[in-house]
């Protein structure tokens, strides 16, 4: 799924003449009226790609109209939002049953009048059976969204015999002291040299995001794995000569790598522990602890734990936080991969600096 919707990315898709699949779909503005046959249409389609391998409906570009490039999209079909509301149509999608988590719809300005936009719709596929709005089940096949039959149905609830590991972020902003110069340290013992810098203290802003897994599904998660990727702007800077406070710098040592025209790097989590077991004296009086083997700490459903903690920029405040998206992919025990997104404007902030 795209990282970052825009009129240039949607053009895209009809210059490449991008035809309708499995998890495609291309929807005329007329598709989008406040009738009932238009909104049953509406709950059908989005509850079919969730039933079958989830994708993008795109409402506001129109297909080609003969036989030879039917699935093919012809030109943008732009929607007025004034008449048909981003919030209309979130309604109208929540009228399925039982509700579809993770849906994600992108309002894309079109530059031909202010009010115009063409919606994307991101449907992830889902752990269950969803049921329209016409107490039907729909599956997608060839271009179009079928009715299921009972095995069928039965099958999609079959996903629920897996653990479901959704992730939660939550950020605090704190102060920090950061010293720069002084004396150097050497074996342990501040030695001022001619060289050093005079000693200055700056109390500076941290943004500290809290990663807590959340099982959503109805069985325990014995063992879980998390990627998660972050855009390279939101991380604190590693170079030598940065205003990033220094451990910060360390505990970020990451390569960053190119994706969809942006830089991310990646964060590892699971949910293991190691005990403490004891502490090691050393030659300078610290007393390092030594731990013990890895462990595993199962998830009960509707449990949480907290997996770490993602260390960003602290000038996170000052980004567009609404064009940056903070993705990730959670693996538990034999269920299928999960893939999820969300904006770092939409993550909760705690100031706790008072």
């Amino acid at each position: 799924m795209t990282e970052v919707w825009d009129q240039a990315q949607v053009e895209q898709y009809i210059i490449q003449g991008i035809e309708e699949s499995l998890t495609l779909d291309y929807k005329a503005a007329g598709s989008l009226a406040k009738i009932d046959d238009k909104r049953t249409e509406i709950a059908k389609d989005v509850s079919a790609m969730a039933n079958s391998a989830g994708g993008i409906i795109i409402y506001g570009v129109a297909e080609h109209n003969d036989n030879a490039r039917k699935h093919l999209p012809e030109r943008i079909d732009p929607i007025d939002r004034a008449k048909i509301s981003k919030e209309w149509l979130e309604h109208i999608i929540n009228n399925i049953r039982p509700k579809i988590d993770g849906i994600m719809i992108y309002p894309v300005p079109i530059s031909t009048a202010p009010n115009h936009v063409v919606y994307i719709v991101e449907i992830p596929q889902s752990y269950t059976a969803h049921q329209a709005t016409d107490k039907k089940y729909y599956k997608r096949f060839n271009f179009e969204s079928l009715a299921m039959e009972d095995y069928e149905i039965r099958d999609v609830m079959g996903r629920r015999q897996y653990p479901k590991i959704e992730l939660e972020f939550e950020i605090d902003l704190t102060l920090q002291e950061v010293r720069t110069g002084g004396p150097s340290n050497i074996g342990g013992i501040s030695i001022p040299l001619p060289s050093d810098k005079p000693l200055t203290r700056e109390m500076v802003a941290r943004y500290e995001c809290t990663v807590t897994a959340f099982n959503a599904g109805k069985l325990l998660a014995q063992y879980i794995n998390v990627t998660v990727e972050v855009p390279d702007n939101l991380m604190p800077r590693r170079s030598d000569d940065s205003d990033e406070e220094p451990l910060l710098r360390l505990q970020h040592d990451r390569e960053c790598y190119e994706k969809t025209g942006k830089l991310y790097c990646q964060q590892s989590f699971d949910n293991t522990v190691r005990d403490v077991i004891g502490y090691e004296k050393t030659a300078y009086g610290s007393s390092p602890p030594n731990y013990g083997p890895a462990r595993h700490v199962p998830i009960l459903p509707e449990c949480r734990i907290v997996l770490g903690t993602i260390y960003l920029t602290r000038h996170f405040g000052g980004i567009a936080l609404e064009q940056m998206y903070i993705e990730w992919e959670t693996f538990a025990d034999n269920a299928p991969p999960l893939k999820r997104k969300i904006a770092a404007s939409d993550i909760k902030i705690t100031d706790k600096r008072t």
